[in-house]
């Protein structure tokens, strides 16, 4: 019987991924950024403290508030976080019309 060698890829595979749509929606500012949200672009995620939701997650785009992700992801999220783990947030999909507010806002998390 032959033995078969596996070799791993350099690649940084990451551990876990989540899919999860954006709650809370804002549209104060979405004229300033609307345009530039498509699927794949990066988004940031922040901590916010000043929420009812004590590990409230919030979903931003260059500064610009989106919403927040739903509580039971933030538990996990903010663990994460709170551990000084690496988070990427990219688009995932988006459901939008020109000149109104963000229908939905999905996005993907990678760990």
């Amino acid at each position: 019987m032959n033995n078969l060698a596996a070799s791993i890829p350099d690649r940084n595979i990451p551990e876990l991924g989540i899919l999860t749509r954006v709650m809370d929606l804002s549209s104060f500012d979405m004229i300033y950024i609307y345009h530039h949200l498509s699927k794949g672009v990066a988004l940031d995620l922040d901590r916010d403290y000043t929420h009812y939701y004590k590990n409230a997650v919030q979903v931003s785009f260059k500064g610009f508030k989106l919403g927040y992700l739903p509580e039971k992801v933030s538990a996990i999220v903010c663990a994460r976080m709170d551990k000084g783990k690496d988070l990427i947030a990219r688009i995932k999909s988006i459901e939008k019309k020109k000149h109104l507010p963000l229908k939905s806002l999905d996005i993907e998390l990678l760990f």
